[in-house]
């Protein structure tokens, strides 16, 4: 049996890992495009909400700090006064307190909230699943690569 050389070692190493990140990442973006599709899919009634209040999420991303922010909600639905906070925060704040708009919500479980900026967390999910691709790709690209130099 032939002794693998220590830079085709590191080869493999370095695209297996590619590959790996490819497969974690695409998997992720599976789950979570599927968590959204059923989510929004026991969405199934609309109602009015108002903005009560707005939350401002703070993060650093090195030297830059972000600060967006995201509107606390409140709906009726059977005489009964539900509150949401958006996980999606936007700079510019996208709504301010007292402004009023459509959302949908689970009929059977009216604490899920459906709101309209909740696809822009659908087309984040997307490009992480083309990011994942293109590791992929390389991943297994470099390794046939790789074994067709061997032979």
């Amino acid at each position: 049996m032939k002794k693998i050389p220590k830079e085709i070692k590191n080869d493999l190493f370095g695209l297996g890992l590619f590959l790996l990140i490819g497969v974690v990442f695409m998997t992720l973006g599976f789950y979570l495009l599927i968590s959204r599709v059923q989510t929004k899919s026991r969405c199934d009634t609309e109602v009015k909400a108002v903005v009560v209040d707005m939350v401002t999420y703070r993060s650093r991303s090195g030297l830059k700090k972000h600060i967006t922010s995201a509107p606390v909600i409140e709906y009726e639905y059977n005489g009964k006064t539900y509150r949401y906070t958006s996980d999606v925060g936007s700079k510019p704040a996208r709504y301010k307190r007292g402004d009023s708009f459509s959302i949908m919500i689970d009929s059977h479980s009216p604490d899920i909230v459906c709101m309209p900026t909740d696809d822009i967390n659908t087309v984040w999910i997307i490009l992480m699943m083309l990011g994942a691709a293109v590791f992929g790709i390389i991943g297994i690209c470099g390794l046939v690569n790789l074994f067709r130099k061997r032979e």
